[in-house]
């Protein structure tokens, strides 16, 4: 077989190869990954990166006495801009330790509202969509250690914009996914919302752990000093009862 004849065939087989990759590459989900912070984050296809410039050009609220910042930003869009749909991620640290806070006192810090309660009284439904006008009180998801915000609020551009903002507790650090559409489109993009705050992980050791309370002295409440003094106690009135006897 010639080469002339081989060329025609190569040129095919590579054409059919390249038919067949091309469409499984722009299938595949888009998965952000921040080795510091130890998170994972799935993006359903067609969701693709934002260049970091434009990310960190967007405004950004900190936490009173602490930091924040943007790791990430993402867009549906086609634009290669945070054009509608998109989604921003950012590491918050607060002016004091969450590893070394209760539950109870993240609550209080934080001014927030245990997501069964606003479930109970309708606010939120079982499927955790919040069901009220505006934007929903913070929502603290006491189980799986989140804070839960969504509704419509108003971008910097002055205008309205739906968000559906999901911020999960950390060892040290908050790591808070920030997704947002226009109002109008919301129910068009809840479903991709969804499931990229639900594919969200920690890696081992990464996620906020409650302290817990000491271990409780086998001696019981009274502790060793006193267990030990109580039995001195009862030896020296039987020592007097048998020295009366």
């Amino acid at each position: 077989m010639t080469s002339r004849t081989c060329a025609p065939r190569l040129v095919a087989a590579i054409c059919t190869l390249a038919a067949v990759l091309l469409p499984a590459a722009a299938l595949a989900d888009e998965t952000f990954r921040d080795e510091e912070m130890g998170v994972t984050i799935t993006f359903p296809r067609g969701w693709t990166k934002v260049d970091k410039a434009k990310v960190a050009a967007y405004p950004i609220q900190k936490p009173a006495g602490g930091d924040a910042a943007y790791l990430a930003g993402y867009t549906k869009s086609g634009t290669g801009n945070l054009t509608y749909p998109f989604v921003l991620i950012e590491a918050r640290r607060q002016a004091w330790s969450i590893g070394d806070a209760k539950p109870s006192e993240i609550r209080a810090k934080l001014n927030l509202t245990p997501l069964a309660d606003l479930q109970k009284s309708g606010q939120y439904d079982y499927k955790e969509r919040y069901k009220g006008d505006g934007l929903s009180p913070a929502a603290f998801d006491t189980d799986n250690y989140r804070i839960l915000v969504q509704g419509v609020t108003i971008g910097p551009d002055g205008k309205g914009m739906y968000l559906h903002s999901v911020n999960y507790l950390g060892a040290d650090d908050m790591v808070r996914v920030n997704c947002f559409a226009k109002p109008e489109d919301t129910n068009m993009h809840t479903g991709d919302f969804a499931k990229i705050t639900s594919s969200f992980a920690f890696d081992p050791g990464a996620a906020y752990d409650p302290p817990r309370p000491p271990p409780r002295s086998r001696y019981g409440r009274r502790g060793p000093i006193g267990g030990g003094l109580l039995g001195v106690g009862v030896l020296v009135y039987l020592l007097r009862r048998w020295a009366a006897d």
